[in-house]
C-alpha cells in the first residue's frame, strides 16, 4: 500500500517538529459541526477543514519533497538525496531514502518505511530536522 499522505502519528511527530501548513490535505476529528458524525480521524481537503477540528496537516510526498535538499554537507564532502525502492515484493514495498556519494547510502543519513513513500520522505524531514541539517530561508538556493 502506498498512501498519498502520511500517517497520523507521523503528521503528529511533523506537526511537534514544526512543519507548517500549505498543504492540500489535513487529518482532522470529524465531529457535529463538520460531518454530523463523531469517529475516527480522517484525512479532508485542508481548506474545507475547520481549523478548530485539525489535528495536523496531512503533506504528501511531493509536498515534503519539495521541502527536502537536494543535497547536504556530510563531512566536507556533498551527498545527494536518494530514492530507493525494493520491488521484488509488491505487497511489502520499501522506500529507503538517503543522502549518498553516488554509490551507496551515507551511513548516518538514511530512512526507511513501508508505510509508502510520504511516510519515508516525511521521516527523512524529520531525521534532518532533528540534525539541523535542513536549509533555512536563506538557503533557498538548494531547493529544487
Amino acid at each position: 500500500m502506498n498512501p498519498i499522505t502520511v500517517s497520523l502519528a507521523t503528521a503528529e511527530k511533523m506537526r511537534d517538529a514544526g512543519w507548517e501548513g500549505r498543504n492540500i490535505f489535513c487529518w482532522f476529528e470529524p465531529n457535529v459541526t463538520t460531518c454530523g458524525i463523531k469517529g475516527l480521524p480522517i484525512v479532508g481537503i485542508s481548506p474545507k477543514v475547520p481549523k478548530c477540528d485539525m489535528i495536523a496537516y496531512a503533506p504528501t510526498a511531493s509536498e515534503i519533497l519539495d521541502r527536502l535538499p537536494n543535497n547536504i554537507d556530510v563531512d566536507d564532502k556533498i551527498a545527494c538525496l536518494e530514492i530507493l525502492s525494493d520491488r521484488d515484493f509488491p505487497t511489502d514495498e520499501e522506500w529507503i531514502v538517503c543522502y549518498s556519494f553516488g554509490k551507496n547510502c551515507d551511513n548516518k543519513h538514511w530512512v526507511k518505511s513501508k508505510d509508502g513513500l510520504a511516510n519515508a520522505v516525511a521521516k527523512m524531514w524529520l531525521h534532518l530536522k532533528e540534525n539541523n541539517l535542513l536549509p533555512t530561508e536563506s538557503d533557498e538556493y538548494i531547493y529544487r
